[in-house]
């Protein structure tokens, strides 16, 4: 509890103190900064502008250790640009910024309000050139060298620049993705400065507001929302993207994603099109595992890589599930709860039972793969995530999360059921594809009885029926080839009858 208050704390403190990291300028007649001089770069791809007086206020970080009469801190820039460069163009394989004439990227070092500033000059070919700040005397939580914070500005402001190859007018370019990408990579080629970090909790972020859509149009800030999307963009360049587990160098997840939107796709539908069409994914499972894999971030101090998807996550708060309202389960009872789902966000429900019960779920075909169960030990450390759509073994006092993603342009109605009698039969996974078995799940006390299962279709018709006399005392599994026995996708209702009980079922059973 201390460690959380002290990190709230220190949260809150970035939100006054930290300023604006970054600014996307869209005026194409701002005239540049007119500085004292310029440094070229080693590879010639970058001139960086300074002044040589303070007069203006701009005069760089001083210091001149090869004296060569040239700031080490404008070196450095001019090094950091290139290495990012090296890194974008000719390892991760991203287009080249848009040329401004002279094929030289320009980076002007002043006293300005942000980190970085990257501004358009041209609408229809995307050219542009970037700020940096002269000195870095801004507060980061994070973040305390003046060296580490411009190294990631110029990171982050040059990824805007080649940004502008894949959707060259700022009039179309999306805040939410420039932001998220941009964030990203300043992490993956910078991790040891970690302020992206402090944008986690902003109000308009993700982590705040965990049910709002995922594009930030639910935000009003577009870019603030998109800076606290970098985890998720780092869960898609290591999870989603599996080439980049080990080194996130390797990883062309974010790269086909400008590529989708600079064929005219919306940044939400660029996102869906990448993991679902280029990764063979399903979206909705993504978003309801980040969401719930979120909700890890803090409780180990160290890389626990069975729950976190990314390192970083040791060193922040959980995202914020404490505005979900919970239901309470009682004993012997057996309840349905319509959840009500908005598309492209998390629908998040919360349950806390006070028997030892099991839930079992019936879900339109298009949420199946975006579902996750979530269960935390007496609402403290949480325990483990579980995609199936079956579990048991609930213990008195547990919190249990159900997190769920549709991409259905209107909502939906979504049973949960909670039943509280451990006898009764449980049948898995629903809906059921073709070419897979259902399971049913049932404990046997009569090691003389026996089982017989009828199938009705929506009409009330029965469509087989089978008996099943090699029974065991206790827990019974029994595999149903479906296929066998169901010819068209469609809802279908098994009754199973056993030592004088009745139990009825509705499935979904979906043909391929």
């Amino acid at each position: 509890m201390i460690i959380y208050l002290y990190m709230t704390i220190w949260l809150l403190l970035s939100f006054f103190i930290c300023g604006d990291r970054c600014l996307i300028d869209f005026n194409p007649n701002r005239s540049r900064p007119q500085l004292d001089t310029f440094f070229m770069s080693e590879s010639g791809n970058f001139m960086v502008h300074y002044d040589l007086s303070d007069e203006n206020g701009n005069l760089p970080i001083e210091g001149d250790e090869n004296q060569n009469y040239i700031p080490d801190y404008i070196e450095l820039v001019a090094d950091v640009a290139e290495e990012s460069r090296a890194l974008l163009i000719n390892t991760m394989g991203y287009l080249e910024e848009p040329d401004d004439g002279d094929g030289i990227h320009d980076i002007y070092i002043k006293n300005q309000g942000v980190w970085g500033k990257n501004t358009v000059e041209n609408s229809i070919t995307g050219a542009s050139y970037t700020t940096i700040d002269n000195d870095y005397q801004f507060f980061s939580n994070y973040c305390t060298s003046p060296i580490q914070k411009m190294k990631v500005s110029v990171a982050h402001e040059y990824f805007h620049a080649v940004q502008r190859a894949y959707r060259p007018n700022p009039f179309s370019d999306h805040d939410f993705l420039l932001e998220m990408t941009s964030m990203w990579f300043e992490d993956v080629i910078y991790d040891d400065c970690n302020d992206y970090l402090a944008f986690t909790y902003d109000p308009d972020g993700i982590f705040s507001n965990v049910t709002q859509k995922f594009d930030g149009s639910d935000s009003s800030s577009q870019a603030n929302f998109g800076y606290s999307m970098a985890l998720f963009a780092h869960y898609l360049s290591r999870i989603i993207d599996e080439e980049g587990l080990d080194s996130q160098f390797n990883s062309t997840i974010i790269r086909r994603i400008w590529q989708n939107y600079s064929t005219g796709m919306s940044a939400r539908d660029a996102i869906i099109s990448t993991i679902e069409q280029d990764f063979n994914d399903s979206f909705a499972r993504a978003w309801s595992e980040f969401i719930s894999r979120s909700l890890f971030c803090g409780h180990f101090p160290y890389f626990n890589e069975s729950m976190y998807y990314h390192k970083d996550q040791q060193l922040i708060m959980p995202i914020n599930f404490s505005d979900i309202n919970s239901t309470i389960i009682y004993p012997n009872t057996n309840n349905s709860y319509d959840l009500s789902i908005d598309p492209y966000s998390a629908t998040i429900s919360k349950f806390v039972p006070y028997s030892d019960i099991f839930i079992e779920t019936i879900f339109p075909i298009n949420v199946f793969k975006g579902y996750n169960i979530v269960k935390s030990f007496n609402g403290g450390i949480i325990d483990y995530i579980d995609s199936n759509l079956y579990i048991d073994n609930i213990d008195n006092g547990d919190l249990y999360y159900i997190v769920l993603t549709s991409l259905q342009s209107s909502q939906v109605s979504t049973e949960v059921l909670i039943k509280s009698d451990k006898n009764e039969i449980t049948i898995y996974p629903n809906p059921i594809f073709s070419g897979n078995e259902l399971i049913l799940k049932l404990g046997v006390s009569d090691i003389n009885s026996s089982l017989r299962i009828d199938i009705y279709d929506v009409l009330g018709r029965k469509i087989s029926s089978l008996k099943i006399d090699d029974l065991q005392l206790g827990i019974n599994y029994f595999n149903l080839k479906t296929d066998d026995y169901l010819n068209s996708s469609g809802v279908y209702f098994l009754k199973v009858f056993q030592n004088k009980k009745e139990y009825s079922s509705k499935i979904v059973f979906v043909k391929n």
